[in-house]
């Protein structure tokens, strides 16, 4: 089974979801313990309903979720039912329209989730079969995640925010965030969890106090003036290329997202939060292939063509990445190219481009006509608060560029005034 310790964005862009769509289903596993990063899972038939049924280790406490893609735009499949039956979390789905898409069944442990399985569905006819093994995601570990969130922070810019951020045994952080009462003159107390969906940092435990303003006093919150609150804390980069946190809430200073930069001098490059959090570890997609991945990110050993009975796109499969914008280029059929591409606005709006392209191995241009592009706001606790479909038939091309390291240059015909974009290997 391919194994990823994390998957960009573009993971979740497949079926461009939230960590926590209302319209999906849930169950709650009852097992105590650590979680696992490893699970088997088996697929059936089942009175016309295809079944996915995923064995949960002994001692994965949580709740398990899944989506249902009948809810998305063009959707393929739609979801029946999600339980747990017995040791094993079943999700059942009927045929909607002939083409392809990914579910996920996802595992939360509080307000993150920490764990999910990605499976691409085709139908045909009617009938529904999985295409390659299922893709796994994990959380990193805490001891990779610390250097970037642990320390003390201000506002960048402003000044008027500070924010202290903790590690604690739990493998979260404890933060605290002040602002002065020139501005809204509250403590915000919270524990930050990473979602590897989300790919951010998620709370609902927030509580916020009004900050003492009389010597008397001084130190002693009180009771809170507001509990639950839910948010998301990011790691971004700087304007020098450091990595710096950008906190999104329902409530803090203003009702704005606030941007921090540190202060304690110990600054991380985002490089490296890019290179060791936003990296992925997989396994040949193709018998005897390989991926670019499985090549270092270079398309000259051991390439697919055509004459071989492989889809040529099989040596540039794989995540780009071009400043805010994330790709993922997979194989559609024999001889297409299927990407997802996803922009990041702010910390609650993105924009998804599902492209299915033809792909030239002699220009190596992917070259569409059909693109859908979908605009998302979330809810401040990562669900999809809307979703608009901006339009559905886009065109341009992806050219890809050989070479040590492998990059691509996407044109938008549909945006001209945004110009090409230069994509680069991520790996």
């Amino acid at each position: 089974m391919k194994k990823l310790i994390m998957a960009a964005a573009i993971a979740a862009a497949l079926i461009a979801t939230g960590c926590a769509a209302s319209s999906g289903q849930s169950s709650q596993e009852s097992a105590s313990g650590q979680a696992v990063s490893s699970s088997e899972s088996a697929s059936s038939t089942q009175n016309g309903e295809y079944a996915i049924s995923l064995a949960v280790p002994e001692g994965l406490s949580g709740e398990w979720r899944t989506d249902d893609p009948a809810t998305q735009e063009n959707n393929i499949v739609k979801l029946v039912s999600a339980e747990m039956q017995g040791s094993e979390f079943v999700a059942r789905y009927e045929a909607v329209n002939d083409g392809a898409t990914s579910v996920n069944l996802k595992h939360y442990n509080g307000p993150a989730c920490d764990l999910f399985y990605t499976y691409v569905l085709a139908v045909e006819n009617g009938q529904i079969s999985e295409e390659g093994d299922p893709v796994e995601t994990k959380a990193p570990d805490a001891s990779a995640l610390d250097p970037f969130l642990s320390g003390e922070w201000i506002e960048d810019g402003e000044q008027f925010a500070q924010l202290t951020v903790k590690a604690n045994s739990e493998g979260g952080w404890d933060a605290e965030a002040v602002t002065p009462a020139t501005h809204s003159g509250h403590v915000y107390k919270m524990t930050l969890r990473y979602d590897c969906d989300l790919m951010k940092m998620v709370y609902d435990d927030g509580m916020i106090y009004d900050v003492p303003i009389t010597d008397s006093d001084e130190g002693e919150l009180g009771d809170p003036v507001a509990t639950g609150q839910k948010g998301i804390v990011e790691v971004v980069s700087t304007d020098d290329g450091k990595a710096g946190l950008l906190w999104n809430a329902e409530a803090n200073s203003e009702g704005r997202d606030i941007r921090f930069v540190r202060t304690d001098g110990a600054d991380v490059p985002y490089a490296d939060f890019e290179k060791n959090i936003l990296r992925i570890e997989g396994d040949p997609g193709v018998d005897g292939a390989g991926s670019a991945a499985d090549q270092g990110a270079s398309s000259d050993a051991g390439a697919a063509t055509g004459d071989d009975g492989q889809n040529p796109v099989m040596n540039f499969v794989g995540p780009y990445a071009c400043d805010r914008a994330n790709m993922l280029v997979e194989c559609s059929g024999q001889s297409g190219a299927s990407i997802a591409i996803t922009w990041g606005s702010s910390a609650t709006e993105n924009s998804v481009w599902t492209i299915v392209g033809d792909f030239d191995p002699d220009t190596l241009t992917a070259t569409y006509s059909d693109a859908v592009k979908t605009n998302y706001v979330y809810n401040n606790d990562g669900s999809v608060k809307s979703e608009e479909v901006e339009y559905s038939d886009g065109s341009g091309r992806i050219v890809f560029h050989e070479g040590e390291q492998l990059s691509c240059t996407w044109e938008n015909d549909n945006e001209p005034d945004n110009g090409s974009m230069e994509f680069t290997w991520n790996f």
